[in-house]
């Protein structure tokens, strides 16, 4: 394996080639599309030319696993300096060099080698020197061939997800809009919902929910020095669920302001924060998750049970998230993103009778359970990777070597 064999320097100022820089692995193993730049204007940094079956490894910030292979590299492919561009000889499979890249025991020669706190990389030479087993090309096309496949299944397992998430999405915007198929026949335009069935309501969020104060001490306050789950606006996701093997066990002191305890039936709102590039206002279920607390930058949000569903209400206002209507209600202070509760409040929510509230939640749950176990499976896979790979690639597992 040669490590940053070819370089390119430019020359002719009409010469365009297609660039590669550190953002372009936007996951491990997963490549953008390279961005078309004339050679003129290119960046100092796009030294390395890469060809078809080169590795791309980089050296900064080595933990975040920016590592992919090239299958097609096309013309005139240059990667940046911030990469080491892995280059198999004829004794090697390119596949299975990446799956060696792809291990733990790389990251973790990586990690060791790591320098710097604020720019932390390895040198091209701290990646020549990893030491990887080299058997026969049939052996190493048959392990490449073995761990090729499990990597194909879980790319299917991602498609299933990405195009059940869009399925549902439509879903979502479909049955809080137009409710039921075959349900209504008869429609009203409600500012800022937009049009809606005529049989339902339209009523402002504060009519039907229940708002706790930041930093309230309820009735139901866990006694001082108690072990006690403690849910952050970092624990919820993007799809209504809540990252409950995330949350932090903490003993409460007599100030802690993390004393709202959870009812199943409530929903969090994050009220603070928000993820990179995302409005504040994630909202989440809380269902058969034992005692649990939410700290003070989330909103405790009780249902008024006799006219709302907390499954519906949950599509509701996560429906709302999405749309970015949440993002009109920003305020910073001190840098921090916050979210006008009160103007949250004053939204108003399509209101179908019960009945239909409910079911609308069941189509939209059972999409979330296709997903659910699709991720599951795709979890599933990727330990199977895992196994599969330390096995073969260390040669406690063989496998037959047919040309």
């Amino acid at each position: 394996m040669e490590i940053n064999r070819d370089s390119w320097s430019p020359g002719d100022e009409d010469e365009t080639i297609h660039y590669l820089d550190l953002t372009a692995i936007v996951a491990p193993g997963l490549v953008a599309e390279p961005r078309e730049i004339v050679s003129a204007q290119v960046p100092s940094r796009a030294r390395r030319r890469v060809h078809s079956g080169d590795v791309l490894v980089s050296t900064v910030r080595p933990n975040l696993r920016g590592f992919a292979r090239i299958t097609s590299a096309g013309s005139n492919l240059i990667a940046s300096t911030g990469f080491a561009v892995l280059s198999p000889r004829q004794c090697t499979i390119s596949s299975y060099v990446y799956h060696h890249v792809m291990t733990s025991c790389f990251a973790a020669h990586l990690e060791n080698a790591t320098t710097g706190q604020a720019y932390p990389a390895v040198r091209p030479a701290d990646v020549a020197a990893y030491k990887l087993s080299l058997p026969p090309l049939s052996e190493q096309r048959a392990i490449a061939a073995v761990l090729d496949s499990i990597d194909e299944a879980i790319e299917r397992a991602d498609e299933v997800i990405a195009a059940t998430e869009l399925l549902r999405d439509a879903l979502l915007h479909e049955l809080l809009t137009r409710g039921l198929p075959g349900q209504h026949s008869e429609w009203k335009q409600v500012p800022a919902l937009g049009t809606i069935p005529a049989s339902w309501k339209a009523v402002p969020l504060r009519e039907v929910l229940v708002l706790s104060q930041p930093g309230a001490w309820g009735d139901e306050a866990s006694p001082d020095g108690e072990l006690v789950r403690v849910l952050r606006a970092a624990d919820l996701t993007r799809d209504g669920r809540v990252n409950i093997d995330g949350a932090a066990w903490r003993y409460l002191s007599p100030r802690d302001q993390a004393r709202r305890l959870m009812q199943d039936g409530d929903l969090m709102l994050e009220r603070s924060g928000g993820g990179p590039g995302a409005p504040v206002g994630r909202v989440a279920l809380i269902e058969r998750m034992g005692p649990v607390y939410c700290n003070n930058f989330c909103q405790q949000l009780r249902v008024d049970h006799d006219r709302l569903s907390p499954h519906y209400t949950l599509r509701a206002l996560w429906h709302r998230y999405m749309r970015g209507v949440t993002a009109r209600l920003e305020h910073q202070t001190t840098g921090i993103r916050n979210l006008d509760y009160d103007g949250y409040l004053s939204f108003s929510i399509p209101l179908p009778p019960l009945p239909e509230q409910r079911a609308i939640a069941a189509v939209l749950d059972s999409v979330d359970a296709a997903i659910e176990l699709a991720r599951e499976e795709r979890c599933d896979l990727r330990s199977l990777q895992a196994s599969t790979a330390d096995g073969l690639l260390t040669g406690r597992v063989r496998v037959d070597q047919r040309e």
